[in-house]
């Protein structure tokens, strides 16, 4: 014979001698799946339970109405560590087969058995490893639609277990595009049947959604990759209040054009002033913009153009600190509206960053007035120039409403871009799926915490176009492809728009005098007109054959051949 014993919740208000009290306890145990004769062996009036006993001589099978399930009654041979051994003997006897244990209660003394299909089966059996549970312990059935419903046991642990149970599910329990969804404190979880998340071929840019949510603060440019086969990605922005600054990296063809687009589009769209800086042989790409920039704010046709567009950048930057201090106050947005109207955030495009800052080759082989020598020293110089103001505008001008996206296709020390520039960047986007880890390393902060382009949309040429990664400020790292829409829509949208279209995109001569005097005086300081000059020698002229290379001389008179160099060089040399 085998005690059993069970305590039963009854509260404090439970009167053991009252037989009203007693009869309805003991009629309310199910002998289905408790058996009977149960009766009262004593009352715990502090913890408000009733304990009851029966006696059963051996293990036994109660059978039920459902034939997918039996209850054991266990005998005595069996206690709290002995659920194996009763899965075993119990799952082995021949009428039982398909049958598995699904509970123990040594306790209590029974065991539950359920037929369970061999993919239920294989789903329980890999959970449980997972979670660090008995087989019994996790409780799975067949989902309608397909897949499982699951409950998970107390074992189960979220951040401990979340990851190790999606590899499982799209391994053993099904296949990859498999995914989760689960009720922590209930402690379930579905395993659904789905297929590997994507990118359709081209996702054109959301002209309506843009008019909803882009603001000067935030603008739309790509779709994250979902989460799963059966959900799309969410839009994916640059939110410029938590990263003023951003980096987009990428090799020809990877989609960085399309990027940025979307993200001028957006600016305009927006109200946002806008300057553009690139390479002359590049200009071509933004001249579809180029009418709507600030005064001054085109700065590709030559590189004393690039620097002067960003020093008058910056010297608006400079006049709206002295208004906030004026006011007493740190942001833009604590200044009167009024004020905030004629101060719009400024929207800076530095494009092929690296042809802008990358030295040249100092020719050190040639003499020191060799005009080529010169002018590779004069390129130098203005490189170092360029560099200097977009460190300035990233470090200082965040408060002021400043807001800078530099494009490059490798970001490193070698390309002219040093560290101290890359940290000021809070966004950083890398485009292309074949990505190395060399780029990575050069473009992420924590390369380690941004996910890679799945291989699977590697695979499929034209999900993989314009797809990257990103990690920005404010929103977890993802897998995104760009929004992409033809030059003449944004374009032809834009005109409808009445938006300022601007009279001198160009910085002006008189700019670039006052902004780079060094490069337009003589020997003795006097200014000479040579703005052209300078832009037929960046644009690759003859230096040998230029009659004005060197400039003048004190009398006015144009210098050439070693005379001119000789100038030449001791202007850089004075700088």
């Amino acid at each position: 014979m085998t005690m059993q014993r069970m305590p039963i919740p009854v509260g404090q208000k439970f009167d053991p001698t009252n037989p009203k009290h007693v009869d309805k306890v003991l009629t309310a145990i199910d002998p289905a799946l408790y058996g009977t004769g149960w009766k009262i062996e004593h009352y715990d009036q502090a913890d408000g339970k009733l304990y009851v006993t029966r006696q059963d001589a051996v293990s036994s099978v109660e059978a039920g109405a459902n034939e997918d399930h039996k209850t054991v009654r266990l005998g005595p041979e069996y206690g709290p560590g002995d659920g194996e051994k009763v899965a075993k003997r119990f799952e082995s006897i021949p009428d039982f087969e398909g049958y598995v244990m699904t509970h123990y209660d040594s306790y209590r003394a029974i065991a539950r058995l359920a037929k369970l299909s061999p993919d239920e089966v294989r789903c329980r059996d890999a959970i449980a490893i997972v979670v660090g549970a008995k087989p019994w312990e996790v409780r799975v059935s067949k989902r309608r639609g397909g897949g499982f419903h699951v409950g998970l046991p107390k074992t189960y642990t979220p951040s401990k277990h979340d990851a190790k149970l999606d590899e499982v599910i799209t391994t053993a329990v099904g296949a990859p595009g498999w995914y989760s969804r689960i009720d922590v404190p209930k402690l379930t979880m579905d395993v659904i049947p789905s297929t590997q998340p994507t990118f359709p071929g081209g996702i054109a840019f959301p002209l309506d959604l843009a008019a909803k949510v882009n603001t000067q603060d935030h603008l739309i440019f790509g779709q994250t990759l979902g989460p799963n086969g059966d959900e799309d990605g969410k839009p994916l922005a640059l939110t410029l209040t938590a990263g003023p600054h951003s980096t987009i990296n990428g090799t020809t063809g990877s989609g960085k054009s399309s990027v940025i687009n979307g993200l001028i589009y957006g600016a305009l769209q927006t109200g946002m002033e806008l300057v553009i800086v690139d390479v002359p042989h590049k200009a071509v790409d933004y001249l579809w913009c180029k009418p709507y920039v600030r005064t001054g704010g085109w700065g590709c046709e030559s590189l004393e153009q690039a620097v002067a567009s960003l020093k008058l950048t910056y010297e608006e930057g400079e006049r709206r600190a002295r208004v906030l201090k004026q006011y007493g106050v740190q942001r833009m947005d604590q200044l009167p509206q009024s004020e905030i109207d004629r101060m719009p955030t400024i929207f800076i495009v530095v494009d092929e960053l690296s042809g802008l800052l990358q030295l040249t080759d100092k020719m050190a082989m040639l003499p020191r007035d060799h005009p080529e020598r010169v002018e590779a020293e004069r390129e130098n110089m203005l490189h170092g120039l360029l560099l200097g103001v977009i460190l300035k505008v990233a470090a200082e001008m965040r408060f002021t409403g400043l807001r800078m996206v530099l494009s490059t296709q490798v970001a490193n020390s070698t390309t002219g871009i040093p560290p101290k520039l890359r940290t000021l960047l809070s966004n950083k986007i890398l485009l292309g799926v074949n990505a190395t880890e060399a780029n990575r390393n050069q473009t992420f902060s924590d390369p380690s915490g941004v996910p890679a382009v799945p291989d699977h949309v590697k695979a499929d040429p034209k999900a993989g176009r314009g797809v990257g990664v990103a990690e920005m400020e404010g929103v977890l790292p993802a897998v995104f492809k760009g929004y992409f829409r033809e030059v003449p829509e944004y374009e032809a949208i834009l005109a409808t728009m009445n938006l300022r279209r601007t009279p001198a995109p160009e910085p002006s001569e008189d700019d670039c005098r006052r902004l780079m005097p060094y490069l337009y005086e003589d020997e003795d300081g006097n200014p000479v007109e040579q703005l052209k000059v300078e832009k037929k020698r960046f644009s690759g002229g003859p230096l040998a054959n230029d009659p004005d290379a060197g400039g003048v001389d004190q009398n006015g008179n144009r210098l050439t051949g070693a005379a001119a160099a000789a100038a030449a060089s001791k202007r850089h040399a004075n700088v």
